[in-house]
Formats: C-alpha cells, structure tokens, sequence
C-alpha cells in the first residue's frame, strides 16, 4: 500500500508540474503579444503626430529655414498641407533634422510629387511596421509625404 501511495503522490506531483509549464507558457505568449501590440499602437499614434506637424506646422522657429542649427521643432508647412520648397530643400540637405527633432530612428521619411519626383528621401529600409501617408501640395505640385516606421 505504501509504495502505491508513493506513485500516487509522485504522478500527482508531476501532472500539477505539467500544468505549471502549460499556464506560464501560455501568459508568456500572450503577454508578449499584448506588449507587442501596445507598442504597435504606441507607434502609430507617435508616426500621426508626427505627419501632422509636418505638414501643419511651420516648425519652431517658422523661419527655420534660414538657420537650421537653430531649429527646436521641424515644420514644413507654408500653410497646413501646403509644403515650403525652402524647407523640403533643407531638409533634403540634412535628414538628422528629422531625427533631432522628433527622436526617431527606425524610419523612412518620402516626399514624392505627383509626377514622380522624389522631393527627399530620409532614413532607410526596415521591416515595415506602420505606414502613414498624406496628401500636400508643393509649390503648385500635388505630392505624398510618407512616413514609414520600423522597429
């Protein structure tokens, strides 16, 4: 009798361990996921105020531009969704204002006219994550400004 109780005991010690590792292998999947789409959402919200400044906003201070060493926000806008061809062109010669100015850095930042022409290209190529993409104008060319955010 004894030594059935012994298996008794051992065989109710391991199924109550097989059951352990099944519960914490399933709150470690899911868990992961809920993080994972967290930081998703996260992102997404950060990539829209972003578009949004830029294709808003003038930038801090409006005149940028002019000096960009002292540049606090980056803007783009003339006027909301029209674009300045001075500040696209800035841009254009230093991407690290984009970076500076928002903290961002797995990221690709296109403006592209409606013709095709490729305004400016920042950043570089990931595992595209999100994608956000708004309608301008430059100069007197509809165009794209399209954010594309990776981690």
């Amino acid at each position: 009798m004894k030594s059935q109780g012994k298996i008794e005991f051992l065989l109710s010690v391991f199924i109550f361990g097989i059951l352990i590792l099944s519960i914490g292998k399933y709150i470690s999947e899911n868990t992961t996921s809920v993080f994972s789409d967290i930081y998703s959402q996260t992102s997404k919200i950060k990539g829209e105020k972003i578009v949004d400044i830029l294709v808003n906003e003038k930038g801090i201070p409006p005149d940028w531009e002019k000096s960009p060493n002292n540049l606090k926000r980056l803007g783009l806008a003339f006027s909301p969704y029209n674009l300045s061809l001075d500040k696209v062109n800035a841009l254009k010669n230093d991407c690290s204002l984009f970076e500076k100015s928002f903290n961002i850095t797995g990221y690709r930042l296109l403006l592209i006219g409606e013709s095709g022409n490729i305004f400016f290209e920042c950043g570089g190529v990931g595992n595209l994550k999100i994608y956000l993409e708004r309608t301008v104008k430059i100069n007197s060319e509809m165009g794209k400004l399209i954010l594309e955010i990776w981690w």
